[in-house]
């Protein structure tokens, strides 16, 4: 049986699946490093005793049992000597008894008479016989003095008879190490040492064959999903691990986009060159750059690459594009201090890769631009050719089918990191000394969070795809047991919810999910309430929800529109649903 569960926010413990699942990797892992033959766990072995060695070994332990007894009479006996001393002849001379310890009365208490009252006991009876509690307490203190001998003879007859008991066992025990442990506890101790991060579950899996195999499918929790070949080769690769692909819980949807608007390279330029004016005025005028770190000496440097990078990007966008030249020599573009014998790069390609914003360099911004919009487009033409694909959803579905433990399905439009990702870009391309080629690639080739899209008045995406994943595991039977959504947009309209053709498929989807999570972070108007509400009202329909929290947020207003619970929840009863939680967070102005 697994070991008891304690959930962890870090890392929240197994269910008895994913226990199971570990364990059939364990074995196969553990075959494979043995080659078939049992792992050596200990070098010295153990042997049988005799009878007469058995025989002394019994002896020896009913001595030592007796001993044991004797020691807890004399111990019981002082304890409750003290706690009639302290409650009743010496009351404020306490100090009299330091040399019996400096526990409380009610510790002696309990040690000498358990739950029973002293003045009700036996014992209490056969002290006022014998005077005990007679004159002026000197009886009571030279009883106490005797059971404090008695019960260091005791203690030094027991230390004794225990030694000569682990003398005599020894030669039939073996050494035990934490590999000797049952599996099930490693996987627990592994799994605390995996909420360190992965690094930590990397170095145990140095540790020896037996680590290895018991946290090698603790390496890999989270396996990210984006709508593009290469990541569904990548979760490909994962799921068909025969030891990995086992440890995988969440699958992690990326739901950020490519904007059609941006398939036009006057749209796509003037787009970023406003980004990085809004910025650059922003660090111009508030001084902004002490936020982040930047010496002051450096901002007025930065302002000016800054400018430059956006003049070149409004200089593409208006079409008034820098002539190529026929021989295009790029040792030319090299600065004098290349030119010195330094030991710096010789290397024709990387000198043409290196961009100087501080020099007249807007041809080769501009081929880098026109590069990363091809890229761009291309980036778009896949992602637009997976999501309308169901044999990506269907690949997507076997992938997970493979992995045992991958019920969590997490659907997500924000930025990888925090809302300053963009910014923190731009201002990297504006330090002295960046690589502006890989700066440009990183800030133009980001997919677009849903928040951002809102915000700029862009195209906004369609969301089908939680529609269509949910669908397409139930084809592969493998039924998510948790979902968590977490959007800044909800997308084109109408298209989170079910429709009718998918109505059916979507129910049968989720007819095994436990936890539904739903977090919509912008304020929401009539039409974001109403499909929110349609589209929880639609995952409401599974029999074995259990946990459904919902978070939003309303506006100041008094008419603001809210997510009606009574009119999703309906008159359907469902007694599995236990926990539900439901916020509606006021928005900041």
């Amino acid at each position: 049986m697994p070991p008891e569960r304690h959930e962890s926010k870090i890392f929240p413990s197994p269910t008895p699946e994913e226990w199971a699942a570990m364990r059939s990797a364990y074995a196969r892992l553990q075959t494979e490093n043995n080659k078939g033959a049992a792992r050596p766990r200990n070098v010295e072995k153990a042997r049988s005793p005799t009878r007469e060695e058995m025989q002394a070994l019994q002896q020896s332990r009913d001595d030592l049992a007796v001993a044991t007894e004797e020691f807890e009479v004399v111990d019981r006996e002082i304890c409750r000597l003290l706690t009639v001393a302290r409650k009743t002849i010496f009351p404020k001379k306490r100090y009299q008894f330091h040399l019996f310890g400096t526990n409380t009365t009610a510790y002696y208490k309990h040690r000498g008479f358990g739950e029973q009252e002293p003045h009700k006991s036996q014992w209490w009876d056969m002290a006022c016989s014998s005077g005990l509690f007679h004159g002026s307490g000197r009886v009571l203190y030279e009883r106490l003095r005797n059971a404090t001998d008695e019960k260091a003879k005791a203690e030094k007859a027991k230390r004794n008879i225990q030694l000569n008991f682990n003398r005599l066992v020894r030669p039939f025990l073996r050494d035990l190490s934490i590999t000797d442990l049952p599996n099930e506890i490693l996987i627990y101790i592994l799994a605390l040492v995996r909420a360190g991060g992965v690094d930590s579950i990397k170095s145990a899996r140095l540790v020896c064959r037996d680590f290895n195999a018991v946290s090698s499918p603790l390496l890999v929790l989270h396996v990210p999903l984006r709508f593009e070949r290469y990541s569904l080769n990548n979760l490909n690769s994962i799921s068909k691990h025969p030891i990995i692909g086992t440890g995988v819980r969440t699958i992690d949807i990326d739901m950020r986009f490519y904007d059609s608007s941006f398939l036009d390279m006057t749209e796509f330029a003037t787009y970023y060159a406003e980004k990085i004016d809004n910025l650059v005025r922003q660090f111009d005028r508030s001084n902004t750059w002490q936020d982040y770190g930047i010496p002051g000496y450096a901002a007025p440097e930065m302002i000016y690459r800054g400018n430059r990078l956006s003049h070149v990007l409004r200089r593409i966008a208006a079409g008034n594009l820098y002539p190529e030249e026929i021989n295009f020599d790029v040792m030319e573009w090299l600065d004098d201090s290349d030119e010195d014998d330094d030991g710096g790069s010789s290397n024709p390609q990387e000198e043409e890769d290196y961009i100087d914003l501080g020099n007249d360099d807007g041809l080769k911004i501009q081929r880098c631009i026109q590069e990363i919009h091809r890229q761009y487009r291309a980036h778009w033409c896949m992602r637009l050719r997976e999501v309308d694909s169901q044999d990506f959803y269907q690949a997507v579905a076997s992938a997970i089918q493979r992995m045992p433990c991958a019920r969590k399905l997490a659907f997500s439009d924000r930025d990888d990191g925090d809302s300053s990702n963009e910014d923190n870009s731009i201002l990297r391309l504006m330090k002295p000394g960046a690589k502006v080629k890989d700066g440009l690639r990183q800030l133009m080739l980001r997919p677009i969070p849903g928040h951002e899209a809102n915000e700029e008045n862009l195209a906004r995406p369609r969301y089908e795809c939680i529609v269509n994943l949910v669908a397409a595991l139930q084809t592969a039977g493998a039924l998510p047991n948790s979902i968590d959504i977490n959007l800044t947009s909800l997308g084109h309209p109408g298209s989170l919810g079910p429709g009718p053709g998918m109505r059916e498929n979507f129910n049968l989807g989720i007819r095994e999910l436990k936890t539904l999570k739903f977090k919509y972070d912008q304020p929401l108007g009539e039409d974001e309430a109403s499909e929110i509400q349609e589209f929880l009202a639609a995952c409401l329909e599974a029999p074995s929800l259990e946990t459904l929290q919902v978070v939003t947020k309303i506006n100041k207003d008094p008419p603001a529109p809210r997510v009606d619970v009574e009119e999703m929840m309906g008159l359907v009863s469902r007694q599995n649903l236990t926990n539900v939680n439901i916020r509606q967070v006021v928005a900041d102005e």
